[in-house]
C-alpha cells in the first residue's frame, strides 16, 4: 500500500485506492473531509482552504460545515417526506393510513413550501401560506398547520434550522368537536335505525350504545362476540378497517390506539337484535364479517364508508355553470333526513354514547375505556352536555333522591315502581364498577 503522502501545505493526504483521502490535527483532534478525492490536487486543495479559514480565525468543524451545508440544500418537501417515513408515534412507525394523509397534506397544502429549502421559510413565508390555507374549511386548515409546524419543530431540533418560523396562536385548535351538537334521543336513535336498511340497522345501535368507530363496525366478525345465555354479552374490539388510497379499496388494520383494543358490554336490550343479525346477514364462521360490502378486495368483502354512511346531499353546479344539480342524501344521512335530524353524522353516535355513560355516572376512567381513549382531553370532546341531558340527569337524581327517602320511612311501604327502579340503580352501578375496576 502507497505511504500517506504529507502535503507540501499542512495536512496529510492518504490513497485510498483510486481516490484520496485527506485529513489534518487541531488542537490534537484529527479532522478529515467526509468524502474522499479523485486527484492529490483537490485533496491538497481543500487543505489550503482549511487553514486559510484558520488563519483567518474563521474555521469551524468540518463536519458542522457539511451538516449546514446539507441544511441550506434541504427542502421542505425532502425533509417533509423523510419525517413521514421516520416518525414514530408511542414507539411504533406511523400507520399507513396516517402516512397517506400526511402525503395528502404535502401534496395538496403545502406547494407554496415543499420546493423552498429550509432555511429559506421565514416568518413572513410561513404568514403568507397560512393566509390562503384550505379557506372555509377550519378543521382541516387547523389540522394541516399542526402538521407543518410539528416537521418544522424537528427541523429545528435537528439543527437545520434556527428557530420554528411557523406561528399563529391558536390556529393547531379547532371547533371540530361540534361541543353545541344536538344529539338524538334514545327514541329518534331506535328511529334512525330503523330507517336504515336492514343489513345495516345494526350498525347504527352499535355505534350509539357500544359507542364503535366506523372502522372498527367494519371490521366486527362473527367470532368477536361473546353471548352466554347466563351471563352479559361481550363485544371484543380487535382490529379496524381503513381505506387504502394507493389501491383504492379496504383493508384491516389495526385499532386507532393501543388503547382502542377492548371489551365492550352488550346492552341485554341490545342483544336479540344482534342474534338475529347474526342469523341473517353475517357471513359464516368465526371470521365472517358482520357488515359483508358489496365488492371483494383484497381482504375480502370490507365494507366501505359510502356503503354504510352513503352521501349528505346538497347542490352542486354543472360543469357547464347553467343550473345547480340537487342530490339527495343517501343512505345514513338520508335516515338521519327522515326523522328531522339532517345534520347529524354517524360519528355523533359515539358522542351519543360517551354523554350517557356520564349522565349514568360513569367515572372518567371507566368512560375512557369504555370509548377506547388514552387522554383525558379526547374523552371529553365526546361528551355533550346539553339542556336534555342535564335536564334527565336532574331528573333521574331526584327519582334516585325519592326512592331513598320513601326506603328510610319505617312506616312507608316501597311500591313495586320504586323496587323496579331501585334494582335498576343498582344493576348500573354494578356494572360500571365493574367496567371501572378493569
Amino acid at each position: 500500500m502507497p505511504r500517506a503522502k504529507r502535503s507540501k501545505q499542512r495536512g496529510t493526504v492518504e490513497p485510498r485506492g483510486e481516490l484520496y483521502l485527506a485529513y489534518y490535527t487541531r488542537h490534537g483532534i484529527r479532522w478529515r473531509h467526509p468524502g474522499f478525492f479523485g486527484s492529490v490536487e483537490l485533496a491538497e486543495a481543500w487543505l489550503r482552504d482549511e487553514y486559510s479559514l484558520i488563519d483567518r480565525g474563521e474555521w469551524t468543524p468540518p463536519t458542522e460545515r457539511a451538516t449546514r451545508q446539507e441544511a441550506d440544500a434541504t427542502t421542505f418537501g425532502e425533509y417533509a417526506l423523510r419525517w413521514i417515513g421516520a416518525r414514530r408515534k408511542n414507539g411504533q412507525p406511523l400507520k399507513r393510513s396516517t402516512r397517506t394523509m400526511y402525503a395528502g397534506y404535502l401534496r395538496n397544502h403545502c406547494s407554496e413550501l415543499a420546493d423552498l429549502p429550509l432555511v429559506e421559510i421565514t416568518r413572513d413565508v410561513c404568514d403568507d401560506w397560512y393566509e390562503t390555507l384550505c379557506p372555509g374549511h377550519d378543521t382541516e386548515r387547523a389540522h394541516v398547520y399542526a402538521w407543518v409546524r410539528s416537521v418544522l419543530a424537528s427541523a429545528h431540533d435537528a439543527g437545520l434550522i434556527d428557530a420554528v418560523p411557523l406561528k399563529v396562536r391558536g390556529a393547531g385548535r379547532t371547533d371540530g368537536d361540534r361541543t353545541n351538537l344536538e344529539l338524538p334521543t334514545p327514541a329518534q336513535v331506535q328511529q334512525l335505525a330503523d330507517a336504515m336498511a336492514p343489513e345495516h340497522r345494526l350498525a347504527v345501535l352499535l355505534a350509539a350504545w357500544c359507542g364503535l368507530r366506523f372502522g372498527e363496525i367494519a371490521g366486527l366478525q362473527r367470532g368477536d362476540f361473546t353471548m352466554p345465555r347466563d351471563r352479559p354479552a361481550i363485544l371484543h374490539v380487535r382490529r379496524g378497517v381503513v381505506t387504502d388510497e394507493a389501491n383504492h379499496c379496504q383493508r384491516f388494520d389495526t385499532t386507532k390506539t393501543p388503547g382502542s383494543v377492548r371489551d365492550v358490554p352488550i346492552p341485554e336490550f341490545l342483544v336479540p337484535d344482534v342474534r338475529k343479525h347474526l342469523r341473517t346477514f353475517t357471513q359464516p364462521g368465526k371470521t365472517g364479517l358482520l357488515f359483508p360490502g358489496e365488492s371483494e378486495g383484497p381482504d375480502g368483502y370490507l365494507i366501505t364508508p359510502g356503503q354504510l354512511k352513503g352521501a349528505p346531499g346538497g347542490t352542486s353546479n354543472r360543469k357547464d355553470r347553467s343550473r345547480p344539480v340537487v342530490k339527495k342524501p343517501t343512505r345514513f344521512f338520508k335516515a338521519a333526513a327522515d326523522i328531522g335530524m339532517p345534520w347529524l353524522h354517524f360519528h355523533d353516535l359515539r358522542a351519543f354514547y360517551g354523554t350517557n355513560l356520564r349522565v349514568l355516572g360513569a367515572t372518567e376512567r371507566a368512560t375512557m375505556r369504555a370509548m377506547g381513549h388514552r387522554t383525558q382531553e379526547a374523552a371529553m370532546r365526546y361528551q355533550h352536555a346539553g339542556e336534555d341531558y342535564l335536564t334527565e340527569l336532574g331528573k333521574r337524581l331526584s327519582d334516585w333522591h325519592d326512592a331513598q327517602e320513601e326506603a328510610s320511612r319505617p312506616d312507608s311501604v316501597v311500591t313495586d315502581d320504586r323496587d323496579a327502579l331501585e334494582a335498576q340503580l343498582k344493576a348500573i352501578q354494578a356494572r360500571l364498577d365493574a367496567l371501572d375496576r378493569k
